[in-house]
């Protein structure tokens, strides 16, 4: 896979079609990284977010979980999804 395709999805909702990139996060712990996004859209919906809003959301925040994902076990390792809780962004 091209490394110029990495952090890149597109919405499309019928109607409109956005690209979405951010960041390409150099590390093999990708494990969830799916599961995550998906999960993340739904959260942000049920937050009342306007769905390109609430997956542009989910995206950042499977960049961050990427960033403090966890080199553990045998294979690529899960994301970080508690960074929110052990990091304090504000002080940043």
């Amino acid at each position: 896979m091209s490394d110029t395709l990495l952090g890149i999805d597109v919405w499309f909702d019928g109607q409109q079609m956005e690209t979405l990139k951010t960041e390409t996060v150099a590390t093999t712990n990708t494990h969830g990284t799916g599961c995550t996004l998906s999960a993340a859209i739904a959260a942000n919906l049920a937050l009342d977010k306007p769905p390109l809003a609430a997956a542009k959301a989910a995206k950042t925040y499977v960049t961050q979980a990427l960033k403090h994902a966890l080199d553990i076990g045998q294979g690529q390792g899960p994301v970080g999804h508690w960074f929110p809780l052990v990091y304090d962004f504000s002080r940043r």
